[in-house]
């Protein structure tokens, strides 16, 4: 019946909206200043007060929910706390702001943060929410952000009643959809954030700039049409922070119809800190190195190796810089390609920094699908603003490679894409693995590559690829000649490429994403068939 209900969704917003197509292509620049996120400031003093542990116990769910709507709250002036639970992600960059940005800081109690929060403002109080009621926790997140009262569970308001607070409402037993048709007005509707009920994580960010938090994960009439509504309200082309309930290209199909993007988040966390970009000056970073060209030989076939998933922004906050899996691997002496997530320039400048600062000198980057987040191209109403928009992101990330996750390939979008003045060419993935194009090449009509994987590192065996591989045309002049490996990060590892690598022919020569590009783009026949 849910599959049943999925399908229904997606026809029914398939007739909604309509992808936008042209045969001109007028692309127009945009602000090169342009940013989807809105910017917090740091405070003067550089002190942060860290929450998160109290007591020698990690504080729970909903004591975290209640710290991170303070921390919203005094982020819409300053940065003033930091949640830090321990975890990995949370400490590295706790100690990454005190190494490089002279930050000081020192533990704070939730007791004491209501303290704080009741001196600052004038209207204080709490929303009264229930665990056992679903929903009831996005909904005081969200009026959280719009009324400026603290969200509080019913196990926790005595915390509230001792500290003076007086109960503002009671939204224990109120929906999604109440909130929503109560005060629509209300909320800044340049995003929303999709969480499911029981994740802790990013109750901070919307609360700063009065985002809709939602997650609707039934399968009923009024379920779907309510989703619908929550889209149509979102500006056109805007972010989605989270992640959706059912299949991946469900939630994604639908926020894609509807002309929003998505930033897989639900994990992230101090996004209201990381977003204080000016305090985290990247202008003089070098995001790129310096590559000597390849002169082709026919007796190579040549190959490069990307991680797929760098869309995912909170696998940067929380393991991708460091795994042993990842970026932390010990490294081999070959070229790796890196998807990375554009929009870490400005909602978390900090990362950027520290992975560039620290990369193995034969890491390259390039763009996560489908830029600057992630969506359907294919789908997008708005396509035009997009890419204009992904410019930018290419020139403030010094990236020139893009990965493409759609259904399969599409004229509109190819074309779209490669008016970018940024833009080399794209990776097209598509199909069962990524691998549905089977290596083959579309040119755009200005002359850039949209190059689909061939092999991917997927569920599968490193000596079956390489096999494979090992046989594959050694023509430079042909898009035969040339082999873009996918790396899942969720199946396999860094490991399985050093082990992948280790099994090639002595003809078979790995080298960087853009080093590929530049071969095929000056050397592959283009009436090849």
């Amino acid at each position: 019946m849910k599959k049943v209900w999925i399908l229904i969704l997606i026809v029914l917003l398939m007739t909604a909206c309509k992808p936008q197509t042209t045969s001109e292509y007028n692309f127009e620049a945009e602000d090169p200043s342009f940013s989807y996120f809105p910017k917090t400031t740091m405070n003067e003093d550089k002190h942060l007060y860290v929450f998160g542990y109290e007591n020698d116990r990690k504080l729970n769910m909903h004591e975290l929910t209640t710290g991170q709507a303070i921390q919203g709250l005094f982020a819409r002036d300053e940065v003033t706390f930091y949640l830090n639970t321990q975890s990995t992600g949370e400490a590295y960059w706790l100690q990454d702001m005190v190494d490089h940005d002279g930050i000081t800081y020192e533990l704070i109690g939730l007791s004491q943060m209501i303290e704080m929060y009741k001196n600052k403002f004038e209207d204080v109080g709490y929303l009264l929410y229930d665990q056992n009621e679903t929903e009831s926790i996005n909904v005081a997140t969200s009026l959280a952000g719009i009324l400026g009262y603290l969200p509080i569970e019913k196990t926790l308001e005595s915390i509230a009643i001792s500290a003076g607070l007086e109960m503002k409402m009671d939204v224990s037993e109120k929906s999604e959809k109440w909130a929503f048709d109560t005060y629509k007005d209300e909320f800044n509707w340049n995003s929303v954030i999709q969480l499911r009920q029981d994740i802790p994580h990013l109750r901070d960010y919307g609360v700063t700039f009065k985002y809709f938090y939602f997650y609707q994960d039934e399968v009923s009439s009024a379920a779907i049409n309510f989703r619908d509504e929550i889209h149509r309200a979102v500006a056109m082309d805007s972010p989605i922070f989270g992640w959706g309930p059912f299949a991946e290209d469900s939630h994604i199909g639908i926020a894609s119809r509807n002309g929003q993007f998505t930033l897989p988040s639900d994990y992230s966390y101090n996004t209201t800190v990381y977003s204080a970009r000016d305090f985290f000056n990247i202008e003089d970073l070098d995001m790129q190195i310096e590559e000597e060209a390849i002169v082709p030989q026919n007796d190579k076939h040549y190959v490069t190796i990307v991680r797929s998933d760098g869309d995912n922004l909170q696998t940067w906050y929380n393991y991708f810089p460091f795994s042993d899996k990842d970026l932390g691997a010990t490294r081999s002496d070959f070229s790796m390609g890196w998807s990375i997530q554009p929009s870490l320039v400005d909602i978390a400048p900090n990362i950027l920094r520290d992975i560039y600062t620290n990369r193995d000198e034969n890491d390259y980057y390039v763009a996560s699908v489908s830029g600057q987040g992630y969506m359907y191209p294919s789908l997008y109403p708005d396509l035009k603003d997009f890419v204009q928009r992904l410019d930018v992101y290419l020139q403030k990330t010094d990236l020139d490679i893009v990965q493409i996750l759609d259904s399969g390939p599409d004229e509109d979008v190819v074309q779209w894409y490669s008016q970018m003045p940024s833009l080399k060419g794209a990776i097209y993935m598509y199909g069962e693995k990524y691998k549905g194009g089977d290596g083959s090449v579309i040119w755009s009509e200005n002359g850039k590559p949209f190059v689909s994987i061939r092999e991917s590192l997927w569920d599968s065996t490193s000596a079956s690829i390489a096999d494979r591989i090992n046989q594959y045309d050694t023509d430079y002049t042909s898009i035969n000649g040339y082999t873009i490996i996918n790396l899942h990060p969720w199946s396999q590892s860094y490991q399985d490429v050093s082990e992948l690598v280790s099994l090639f022919d002595d003809h078979v020569e790995v080298i960087s994403p853009s080093q590929l590009f530049d071969l095929i783009i000056e050397n592959v026949d283009r009436d090849e068939n």
